[in-house]
């Protein structure tokens, strides 16, 4: 599926063919649909970063390559960090 108008999401979330809940009209910008992110993030993992460390996949977990952390109130990114996130709305 390519990029669709707004019209096209509102018509397309009205006949249930593709579903974001909750859904706010008001969220929807041209193009896009504005999410929200939750709480739960994952970040890489500091001795990956600190050591310059690639990943083998062959050899460890991928749960060993990330973080978990949860931010309650806000959280400010450094430069050239990367982060996964959950959202609180559902796709």
């Amino acid at each position: 599926m390519g990029i669709l108008s707004d019209n096209q999401v509102k018509k397309l979330v009205d006949k249930r063919e593709i579903i974001i809940d909750p859904y706010f009209e008001v969220f929807q910008g041209p193009n896009c649909y504005h999410c929200h992110l939750g709480s739960n993030f994952k970040s890489i993992n500091s001795e990956f970063v600190s050591l310059q460390k690639s990943y083998d996949p062959s050899v460890g977990s991928p749960k060993d390559l990330y973080e978990d952390f949860i931010v309650k109130d806000h959280y400010e990114m450094k430069p050239g960090e990367f982060l996964l996130g959950e959202t609180f709305d559902f796709f």
